[in-house]
């Protein structure tokens, strides 16, 4: 049996939190192959779409693990710290680019939320 079907057979016991993981890979090559070739800005489709999902992934992580785990050594206040540094990750994606890419690539959902649009250009 070659390793291509070794691959494809194991991919049909993959569980969704392995799909997962082999997105935010490909997401980290796509980063770093756009860094390489010098592609790489920040008002980027791609820097912009990675780099929320990064932050959500990370944010939801620390809020949701640290809600749902207990650790003996680590007292209760330490992980109201950890879970607000994941709610701190998640105020600092770039929702107004997201909501330019959303309304870019799906006019008609971005003319329902180009309010939502107008509302964050207002905040600092």
């Amino acid at each position: 049996m070659t390793l291509a079907k070794k691959i494809l057979e194991s991919d049909r016991d993959m569980k969704a939190y392995q799909i997962y993981f082999i997105i935010l890979k490909i997401l980290v090559v796509a980063q770093i192959a756009a860094i390489y070739f010098k592609k790489h800005t920040e008002d980027s489709d791609i820097f912009i779409i990675s780099d929320t999902v990064f932050k959500l992934s990370a944010g939801i992580f620390l809020i949701s693990f640290f809600l749902i785990h207990k650790f003996p050594g680590l007292e209760f206040e330490d992980t109201l710290i950890l879970r607000f540094a994941g709610v701190i990750i998640l105020f600092d994606i770039d929702y107004l680019g997201l909501l330019k890419i959303i309304s870019k690539y799906v006019p008609l959902l971005g003319e329902s939320i180009s309010p939502l649009e107008k509302t964050l250009k207002k905040l600092p």
